[in-house]
């Protein structure tokens, strides 16, 4: 079978040379239209709220803190995903929005949100936004 196949390679040489071409040529408009990154962004569209109470422990924070945050801005457009962290005295809650909608308008989605937000006395909040 590999016999006949390299016989029939060799009597058409001809053949066998412009369809290597041919292929080549194809390969290489192919590759002409692919956009290519070295180091592609795979981040998705996220909003980290940060927040922290010194002095109050991880269920205080919680309850005092993080459930609030993430109530305030659940159902926010495009909203896909809540996850938090709560530990003493800090708690991070990361609001995944789809990939469609601007960082901006996601950062400005949560800072409407939180702003009328009744947090602890003594706790502070910032946001930041990848």
């Amino acid at each position: 079978m590999i016999r006949r196949l390299v016989e029939a390679s060799v009597d058409h040489a001809g053949a066998v040379v412009a369809a290597t071409l041919g292929l080549a040529l194809v390969a290489a408009l192919a590759a002409r239209g692919l956009e290519l990154d070295a180091l592609p962004d795979l981040t998705n569209n996220q909003v980290l709220v940060l927040a922290t109470a010194p002095g109050l422990t991880p269920e205080e924070m919680e309850r005092l803190v993080a459930r609030p945050l993430e109530v305030a801005c659940g159902g926010a457009p495009g909203l896909v995903e809540t996850r938090s962290l709560s530990r003493a005295g800090v708690s991070a809650v990361t609001l995944v929005f789809d990939d469609e909608v601007p960082v901006a308008l996601a950062r400005q989605q949560v800072t409407e949100r939180l702003a009328g937000l009744p947090l602890p006395a003594r706790s502070t909040a910032w946001r930041w936004a990848r």
